[in-house]
């Protein structure tokens, strides 16, 4: 009897002892399954780390962190503010400017690239490449200086224009969607007697972006005005 007892004693042990490894394998699976979601979840968060950018592309402005390439589409009005000089240029008050092109941010707080511009107003049209950069002060705030060349147009008076010709922008934009912008123009223009002068003109205006809302619009506007541009320039 006594031997019986003790080897039930002793199965008894054996089958604690193995419930209890069981049970101890049983909780090291789950930790390292439970273990393996945070890795990933960890390498994820590494992997879309501040240092990264958002975006590849957007049509949007934004610094390094959010995209590398944005693109511009500007359309805006402005007011000739110089007294126009010439004998014989005439001068117009309001002027139009489109710039359709695109940027790459190299920097944190710089971003390069170019554009196409036209300027146009009820007695000219005028044409060509810009070169662009923007320096970001913060996440919405940025400058813009936009050297360019104007290479063709249009003239509606008693005379014409010679191109090449001189165009400049520099440009205070807030989220790229509302700008305050100053440009000057100079070319050499010539009347109908054969006679010449430099005109410069100094605009300061308002511009606005075409993201979100803007869009649509400022989209077809820009679109149509460089249309009539490239059209006009073959035919000059």
């Amino acid at each position: 009897m006594r031997a019986w007892i003790a080897i039930l004693l002793a199965l008894t042990s054996w089958s604690v002892r193995t419930a209890s490894a069981d049970s101890a394998d049983s909780d090291s699976v789950r930790s390292a399954a439970s273990a393996a979601p945070a890795a990933s979840a960890s390498a994820a968060a590494d992997s879309t780390s501040p240092g990264l950018p958002v975006h590849d592309f957007t049509f949007r402005g934004r610094p390094l962190n959010e995209t590398k390439t944005f693109l511009i589409t500007h359309v805006g009005l402005a007011a000739r503010t110089d007294p126009g000089l010439s004998s014989f240029y005439p001068r117009s008050d309001v002027y139009g400017m489109a710039d359709l092109g695109i940027m790459r941010n190299v920097g944190r707080h710089v971003a390069l690239g170019g554009n196409f511009y036209v300027g146009f107003d009820d007695r000219r049209t005028r044409l060509g490449p810009k070169a662009r950069a923007r320096f970001w002060l913060n996440r919405t705030l940025s400058v813009d200086l936009a050297p360019g060349v104007l290479l063709g147009g249009s003239d509606d008076w008693y005379g014409h224009a010679e191109f090449p010709g001189f165009v400049g922008e520099a440009t205070f934009s807030v989220g790229d969607v509302v700008m305050l912008t100053g440009e000057i123009e100079s070319i050499s223009v010539e009347n109908t007697k054969g006679a010449k002068e430099q005109d410069t003109s100094v605009y300061l205006g308002t511009k606005v972006g075409t993201p979100t809302s803007f869009g649509v619009l400022g989209g077809a506007v820009a679109f149509t005005l460089l249309t009539v541009g490239l059209i006009s320039l073959l035919s000059f």
